[in-house]
């Protein structure tokens, strides 16, 4: 198995858009910020001189298009299909919904998705069968990328750093039916949350001021303990006492339970104007490992 997750301080990137489907007007600067959960433009990351990519502005909601969506998060890897019939040309849209720049690659790979070589904790690039392999790419962007896929088994990862090492990976296959689990988009104009490790990712950060549905689905390879609190500050601030955060503290908390590996569950909350919801892992370390998203009421 692959080392945990660093621990992180971050709020998380997602697509904006209210939960009857309103898409929200994106300010977006001209060197192509992305966009924070609390709405604001985050500057492009320091890249060190790394030659990195534009892209688009991610596009609001649940993917759609003949294309093969991919959505990356600080740290997880979520592909919208996890295979395909036959091999030959296809293209990805990838999706960047973390806080930090990632890239997107593809490796012909027969075993466990969570077993490439490394070496220090990153990917040991030169044992790897490199199909494709894009530039990495700020949060809030979008870009595709095309390839020919031979039939066989692959893992879709980003190379950066010690992403791969903190979750970063997923298994994809050509030819053959792949047993991991496979989003769909969320029911009945409901938020979308998906878990995967070690990350959360909506379909919103913006919802109008009322009953709002929460379409939780575990993408992940592990069964998540998963609750859905209530909060007025930043996704990242809530309290944590010993690796897991105080809900018994909190003003409203839903503990939505233990979802197995491509379990689903849904939640209904009263949701007043100014405040947020978080949807959260309660595991030791989950959160703060990036088990976490936000969206807001208005």
């Amino acid at each position: 198995m692959p080392p945990r997750a660093p621990l992180r301080h971050h709020a998380h990137l997602v697509r904006p858009r209210f939960a009857g489907g309103l898409l929200l007007t994106l300010a977006l600067v001209a060197s192509g910020c992305g966009i924070l959960g609390n709405g604001e433009a985050t500057p492009t990351p320091d890249t060190g001189g790394e030659k990195v990519g534009s892209g688009r502005s991610v596009v609001a909601g649940a993917p759609s298009g003949p294309n093969i969506a991919v959505w990356l998060t600080s740290y997880g890897v979520m592909p919208w299909k996890t295979s395909i019939p036959s091999g030959g040309p296809v293209t990805f849209t990838i999706a960047n919904h973390g806080e930090e720049l990632h890239d997107f690659a593809i490796v012909r790979f027969d075993g466990d998705a969570r077993t490439l070589p490394t070496d220090g904790g990153r990917l040991a690039l030169g044992q790897l069968q490199i199909v494709t392999r894009s530039e990495p790419y700020p949060p809030g962007r979008e870009w595709d990328v095309s390839t020919n896929l031979e039939p066989g088994r692959y893992v879709i990862v980003s190379t950066r750093s010690q992403d791969y090492s903190a979750g970063m990976g997923a298994s994809f296959t050509v030819g053959a039916t792949n047993d991991a689990p496979v989003p769909a988009p969320p029911a009945d104009n409901a938020v979308g949350a998906y878990v995967v490790e070690h990350g959360v990712m909506l379909t919103t950060t913006r919802v109008k001021a009322g009953t709002i549905a929460i379409d939780i689905q575990n993408m992940g390879r592990e069964a998540h303990d998963l609750a859905v609190a209530r909060w007025r500050g930043d996704v990242d601030t809530l309290p944590v006492s010993a690796g897991r955060v105080m809900l018994d503290g909190l003003i409203e908390v839903h503990r939505v339970g233990m979802i197995p590996s491509g379990g689903r569950a849904r939640v209904a909350v009263e949701a007043p104007a100014g405040y947020s919801y978080v949807v959260l892992a309660t595991g030791t370390d989950e959160y703060e490992r990036g088990m976490r998203a936000a969206f807001r009421a208005e």
